[in-house]
């Protein structure tokens, strides 16, 4: 996952019978002059909670689970190219998943449950950091950064460079 990056897991159960919360760390942090990212870090808090849907599941530990997943993923990129100068740029995003029903007969379907919630969130939340966040800040320089020559101006290839530096930290699937 995040092909060396850092991750952590934290489960605790929780005062309801058969239910349990957990935190899933990932940090990944990138240097590649050859795409001018001096450095760049991806951090992803993902906080899960599986209630059961009934006491008799609770106490099994089989059936119906209630799954909310709630994530936050900070992303800074410090890049430096020549003549356009040098952007920082950092930024959080927080999102809520809707509330998922699984049914499940083992432990280790609630890993599966919760792999797939978290990649399908980070897959979503890196769509909307690059349209928010990279896309955005082009807008913005473009709007308010006169050079006074044209090649001083980013260039579509440095806006796809941090557009590929941004999706270069997602996971491989």
């Amino acid at each position: 996952y995040y092909e060396g990056g850092i991750s952590s897991v934290y489960l605790w159960d929780q005062e309801e019978e058969g239910s349990f919360a957990g935190c899933f760390l990932i940090k990944k942090e990138v240097k590649e002059p050859q795409r001018h990212v001096n450095n760049g870090s991806w951090d992803s808090i993902h906080i899960v909670e599986a209630i059961p849907k009934d006491s008799i599941v609770g106490a099994s530990g089989k059936g119906e689970y209630s799954y909310r997943l709630t994530t936050t993923v900070m992303l800074a990129i410090s890049t430096d190219k020549g003549n356009s100068g040098s952007v920082n740029l950092s930024g959080s995003l927080t999102r809520q998943a809707k509330e998922r029903i699984f049914t499940v007969s083992s432990d280790s379907d609630h890993i599966t449950q919760i792999g797939e919630m978290i990649e399908d969130m980070e897959v979503s939340l890196r769509g909307q950091l690059d349209s928010l966040y990279i896309q955005k800040t082009r807008e913005i320089v473009n709007s308010i950064r006169k050079p006074i020559k044209s090649e001083d101006l980013p260039s579509q290839a440095f806006v796809a460079d941090l557009t590929k530096a941004v999706k270069g930290m997602k996971t491989s699937a």
